[in-house]
């Protein structure tokens, strides 16, 4: 059967087009919903902005991946899987990572990919969340924003496998065996 797209897919579609040719300063929301052919007055019964359009896009995929790997997950597969997000839409991330106001996307998608390590813990491993696990899971989540970031200013990602790597071996001890 053929599934049909919602005007949030519609949208994002336009704006991953969008972004992916231009800086973020020049995507408007008004460009976003007239490349898709709906109007602003929709983008906004949608979404609050384009910041809040561009983090669902990746949320959205995130999510699309837990839920269709539910049975060989991990740290370690959830790490590489949001990694491969960002070489999938290069050109859109690119982008995104290289504008630096309000709502930036390292800013932005801290909460998000927090909140899937926590149900990841929760969901998967069926581990109670103390407040040392939140604590190294939130260090740890600022620690591979802050070097995917770095990464992106610089034009050039390691390859996602030795990124990979990199996250297991500095992960705190006490979320190994989330790896």
């Amino acid at each position: 059967m053929v599934k049909r797209k919602s005007i949030k897919e519609y949208l994002a579609e336009s704006a991953i087009e969008l972004l992916s040719r231009h800086p973020v300063e020049k995507v408007t929301v008004t460009l976003i919903a007239r490349n898709c052919g709906l109007s602003t007055r929709t983008f906004y019964n949608n979404f609050k902005d384009k910041y809040d359009l561009f983090l669902w896009i990746y949320t959205q995929k995130l999510e699309e991946y837990y839920q269709s790997n539910l049975d060989h997950m991990s740290f370690r597969t959830f790490i590489y899987y949001s990694g491969q997000i960002l070489v999938d839409y290069y050109d859109f991330f690119f982008n995104y990572q290289q504008y630096r106001g309000q709502n930036h996307f390292h800013q932005a998608v801290f909460q998000p990919l927090f909140d899937f390590y926590i149900r990841i813990i929760r969901e998967i491993f069926h581990d109670p969340v103390t407040q040392e696990i939140r604590e190294s899971t939130a260090f740890f989540v600022l620690g591979m924003l802050e070097y995917v970031d770095r990464f992106y200013h610089r034009g050039h990602l390691p390859s996602l496998s030795d990124t990979v790597d990199v996250f297991a071996r500095a992960i705190p001890e006490n979320l190994k065996k989330y790896l």
